[in-house]
């Protein structure tokens, strides 16, 4: 079984784990200045390949946005199926609409997009935490995009791959819906934590894959 209690508490065990959670969870809040948090999580991924306790620190800024760009692009890459499906099934089912006014099988056609993307998402979306950690390991684009070896690098450690995935997925949409109850500072709040639950993960990936 997975140590849950093992990963959430990993990020903690840096002095200053406090305010580097808030940081990022601020800058991940703002749209573009976004992509320097996610560069922050791919060097927290480094850190578990090394098994090293610290937090990276704030710092090569610069950098840090390219690298968060980039995995924005490689994200999108992956979830460009399901998102396709989405946007396909959402049109068509709007176009009905609008020329042949509204219809049960409309609801039903929306409902079925929505949840085949769902589906899609989830499938492509596993292979997204490994595509980073490669991109991060060999530092390059191309990398992200090595499906074989990417395949092979997740049959060497399934189980444990899979749990992490299912357990981090589960997390995020759960803390998301908690906070967003909250009025006004919730989306905040929950951007704060989602952070600490992503260095959390990011560094549990980088362990395995290391």
């Amino acid at each position: 079984m997975m140590d849950i209690e093992r990963i959430l508490r990993q990020p903690a065990k840096d002095q200053q784990w406090i305010l580097k959670t808030v940081i990022g969870g601020v800058l991940l809040f703002i749209p573009v200045v976004s992509f320097v948090a996610y560069g922050y999580l791919l060097e927290t991924a480094k850190k578990g390949m090394q098994n090293s306790d610290e937090l990276p620190p704030w710092e090569n800024w610069l950098d840090m946005f390219v690298k968060g760009f980039m995995v924005s692009v490689i994200s999108v890459v992956y979830l460009l199926v399901p998102l396709t499906v989405m946007v396909l099934g959402w049109g068509l089912g709007s176009a009905s609409m609008i020329h042949g006014g509204y219809q049960t099988w409309d609801t039903v056609g929306f409902g079925a997009a929505s949840l085949v993307g769902l589906v899609l998402a989830l499938v492509f979306g596993f292979f997204v935490p490994m595509a980073w950690i490669h991109y991060a390991a060999c530092d390059r684009f191309r990398a992200a995009l090595e499906f074989g070896v990417l395949w092979e690098r997740i049959r060497a450690v399934f189980k444990e791959y899979f749990l992490a995935y299912l357990t981090y997925t589960i997390l995020l949409v759960v803390v998301s819906m908690a906070f967003s109850l909250i009025p006004a500072i919730g989306i905040i709040i929950a951007s704060i934590v989602n952070f600490y639950v992503s260095l959390a993960f990011m560094y549990e990936f980088g362990r395995i894959y290391g």
